[in-house]
C-alpha cells in the first residue's frame, strides 16, 4: 500500500510553494510599509514574520 506521504506529496508541494511564494509577497509589501505597526493583544513577543506563519495555520 502507498503511504499517506507518498500519496500527499502532490498536495504538499503546492502547498509550500504557494505559502512561499504568500511569504515572499508579504515580505515585499511588509518592506514598504512606513512607521510602527500596532501588535495583536498577547501576541505582542512574536515578531511580524512569526505572525505570518501563525495566521497561516489556521
Amino acid at each position: 500500500t502507498m503511504s499517506i506521504g507518498r500519496r500527499t506529496r502532490p498536495d504538499n508541494i503546492a502547498d509550500t510553494t504557494g505559502l512561499h511564494a504568500a511569504f515572499e509577497a508579504w515580505k515585499k509589501v511588509n518592506s514598504e510599509k512606513t512607521g510602527e505597526q500596532g501588535k495583536l493583544p498577547g501576541f505582542e513577543q512574536y515578531t511580524d514574520e512569526q505572525m505570518f506563519f501563525i495566521a497561516n495555520t489556521v
